[in-house]
């Protein structure tokens, strides 16, 4: 996902059953652990989950491309979890008459199609 100047990045995880302690891990584009913390224990189902945009010292990290991953116990066992990030929309694509409808979307090279979008809203 893409993280304002000075803004926190919120996140939806797929959760397929229970968790009794959900853990989320942030890198930056380099792929460097800059910041993990707790959630604790989460229902199945879709969990949304917010990073303060900071490291583990409590400075603001700065703007630009980061990636949220998550993870937790599930029957014993570390799992990682699918995570779906946030974007804002640049522009809308119509296509050419095929019904296919794609988005611009700030912080990604090429179009997203619709059809992969989870949701819609306002941040």
């Amino acid at each position: 996902g893409v993280k304002q100047e000075g803004q926190s990045m919120a996140a939806m995880v797929k959760l397929p059953q229970n968790v009794d302690n959900m853990f989320v891990r942030v890198e930056n584009e380099m792929g460097q652990l800059v910041r993990t913390f707790e959630v604790g224990a989460k229902p199945a189902g879709d969990s949304r989950v917010v990073w303060d945009g900071k490291d583990e010292n409590g400075n603001p990290l700065p703007a630009g491309k980061y990636k949220v991953k998550a993870s937790g116990l599930l029957e014993g066992e570390s799992k990682e979890f699918e995570v779906s990030t946030y974007a804002n929309v640049n522009s809308v694509l119509l296509g050419k008459g095929d019904g296919n409808v794609l988005l611009n979307l700030a912080g990604f090279e090429s179009p997203v199609r619709l059809a992969e979008v989870l949701e819609v809203g306002k941040a």
